[in-house]
């Protein structure tokens, strides 16, 4: 088997082994990590895209014969124009997780602007501690939002849309709401969508 992408964060050895597996016949394993920052890297700049949900997680094990230790899924992200920042996703318990069992990390991660750089590592506290990685996952789970919708080119009228349901879109103005004279919103002079005023909305 490959790493499937995954490389080493720091001076790490990190090569795909049968010898332990939560499901299926190999996982990732991890060793030689001298700092709390080394483990393996998985560089998802252009996959995650800003202003979307997705829900990350994956399974972590102890290499026999190491201490109880804590587990860290973290980004790195390099906003563009901006300064790295490192984003904890989800850690587990301390010294949660153990050379017995395999142990599910899940969380949520998101972030609003573009990136240059976008990383992401699993770590832990414990500086030498080896470790196995399997089943890892990232699945989005809400788009991104609707961009507001500019009608004649002018800034002012600028109009965010939402869809409700199949058959339902609200539409705010982005600083006035609906005017009040308008009570419908067109696709064009002759497909029309009655509106409801709703606080000035």
């Amino acid at each position: 088997g490959t790493t499937q992408g995954w490389g080493p964060r720091g001076n790490v050895t990190v090569k795909a082994v049968s010898e332990a597996a939560q499901s299926g016949t190999k996982s990732l394993k991890v060793t030689g990590r001298t700092a709390s920052w080394n483990g393996p890297n998985l560089n998802v700049v252009g996959i995650l895209q800003p202003r979307t949900v997705y829900e990350i997680s994956g399974y972590v094990k102890l290499a026999p014969g190491q201490s109880p230790s804590q587990m860290v899924i973290t980004m790195q992200r390099k906003p563009v124009g901006g300064n790295i920042s490192y984003d904890w996703i989800v850690t587990s318990a301390a010294n949660g997780v153990t050379s017995a069992n395999w142990v599910f990390l899940q969380g949520q991660y998101t972030f609003d602007t573009a990136v240059s750089g976008l990383d992401i590592y699993v770590e832990s506290p414990n500086s030498t501690v080896a470790f196995y990685l399997d089943k890892f996952t990232i699945t989005k789970v809400i788009p991104p939002p609707t961009d507001p919708i500019v009608i004649g080119g002018s800034s002012s009228s600028v109009f965010d849309i939402q869809f409700i349901g199949d058959n339902t879109l609200r539409v705010a103005h982005k600083d006035k709401g609906w005017p009040a004279a308008w009570n419908s919103f067109c696709i064009n002079s002759t497909n029309c969508m009655p509106g409801v005023l709703q606080n000035g909305y």
